[in-house]
């Protein structure tokens, strides 16, 4: 990426997408436990259209997670998919966006933890999404609807082997992804993993520790401030999650 805009990735809207492969050890489930994008987003797609931003697929080509802007009344929202076509799971839904993105550079970072539980088969573990968060130009895009209280039974069987950016995997495309192609720029596109534990999150790596757990009689988070306050998901800014 360049921090000039006539440097940034352009993208035609009809098929124009970058193919990113990630580091080998993020197959496996053992490995992967978070994944944190960022990116600068200048859109000329009309806003009445959905616009894939990320797909995420397996060594297998497998679809498995889709972060896509979605158009609806009027008003923009980020979601976050599992799996693609008649077998996906809404697994967030942030917005509406309370910002315009047609014609304006705008900062948009999605960050995903996940916990590893045991599958029936006793082969590799599973990866629970517990944390998802969507933040534009800093600031925390709140959940247009309460999902995030069954993001932990969403699940991962295998790893991300590689990303693409800008429209949906070509490997897996369907009638329903026409037209679903970035029509604009990105710049600085970042795909990363935290230091763990980072000074500035709370959680300490514990991908529950924003969800209330009965704790000397009240529901409580096990997330502190560095005052010894308690940190709900609500309270959860960028510098905690993002750093």
């Amino acid at each position: 990426g360049s921090q000039d805009s006539d440097m940034a990735a352009s993208f035609d809207g009809v098929d124009d997408i970058i193919s990113l492969a990630l580091p080998s050890w993020c197959v496996s489930t053992e490995m992967l436990n978070v994944l944190w994008m960022d990116m600068w987003l200048f859109f000329l797609t009309p806003q009445g259209k959905t616009t894939v931003l990320l797909d995420a697929v397996s060594n297998s080509n497998m679809q498995l997670l889709r972060w896509q802007i979605e158009a609806l009344e009027g008003k923009l929202y980020g979601v976050l998919l599992l799996n693609t076509g008649p077998s996906q799971v809404q697994v967030r839904r942030w917005g509406p966006l309370e910002v315009p993105c047609k014609g304006v550079w705008r900062h948009v970072t999605f960050t995903l933890r996940t916990a590893r539980v045991k599958n029936l088969f006793n082969l590799p573990p599973d990866l629970a999404i517990v944390q998802a968060y969507m933040f534009v130009d800093g600031k925390r895009v709140l959940e247009a609807e309460d999902t995030s209280s069954s993001g932990a039974l969403v699940r991962l069987s295998q790893g991300v082997c590689s990303i693409f950016i800008g429209g949906p995997n070509p490997s897996s495309f369907t009638k329903s992804d026409a037209g679903k192609n970035l029509h604009g720029k990105m710049d600085n596109v970042r795909v990363w993993w935290p230091s763990c534990p980072s000074p500035s999150d709370p959680s300490k790596c514990n991908p529950y520790a924003f969800t209330s757990k009965l704790r000397d009689g009240a529901l409580m988070p096990a997330a502190q401030d560095a005052n010894g306050r308690p940190v709900y998901d609500s309270d959860v800014t960028l510098h905690m999650v993002a750093t």
